[in-house]
């Protein structure tokens, strides 16, 4: 296939590697407004699935739209993009700090403190015991956590949610 505009538009360096997605049936035009209408999907955190549905696509055609829009955006993200990602990357760390003082609070010694007041023939004899608290749970605010930095990996680098299989595999 000879190296044409057309078919270079699709990736970042210009450099067309192979035919761009879904070229074979949909024109220039066409494709150029999918792919704006699978950019604010994926801003918006759409499922690819409601996506390719909607623009009458297949999964694999918007999952290689997706490859090609974030080669793009690597180099010169828009700025939306770097606010939607502000805001999420926020809003975990937030869910991130508030965990992490749960898990602090639990990690604490705890004590209870008992007194007990008797009255004999003497007077009355006060005895107090203090004894600790066994641990409270540690696995939710841990898991939060855990939680937290598998969204930061996703957010930031991409990464595949764990447990998504691609179809096929």
């Amino acid at each position: 296939m000879q190296s044409t505009p057309e078919n270079r538009e699709h990736t970042a360096d210009g450099q067309g590697r192979g035919r761009p997605p879904g070229r074979r049936n949909r024109p220039l035009a066409q494709r150029q407004d999918d792919r704006k209408k699978i950019e604010e999907g994926y801003l918006h955190n759409v499922p690819l699935s409601q996506t390719a549905a909607k623009l009458g696509l297949t999964t694999r055609t918007v999952a290689a739209e997706i490859t090609c829009i974030r080669r793009a955006w690597f180099k010169s993200p828009p700025p939306e993009y770097r606010l939607e990602v502000a805001r999420l990357s926020a809003e975990i760390d937030e869910r991130d700090r508030l965990a992490f003082e749960a898990w602090e609070r639990a990690t604490e010694t705890w004590t209870t403190t008992t007194t007990t007041v008797t009255r004999t023939k003497n007077g009355t004899i006060t005895k107090t015991v203090t004894r600790p608290v066994p641990s409270r749970q540690l696995t939710g605010p841990l898991a939060t956590m855990a939680k937290c930095v598998e969204q930061r990996l996703q957010l930031l680098l991409g990464i595949p949610r764990r447990g998504t299989k691609r179809k096929g595999s």
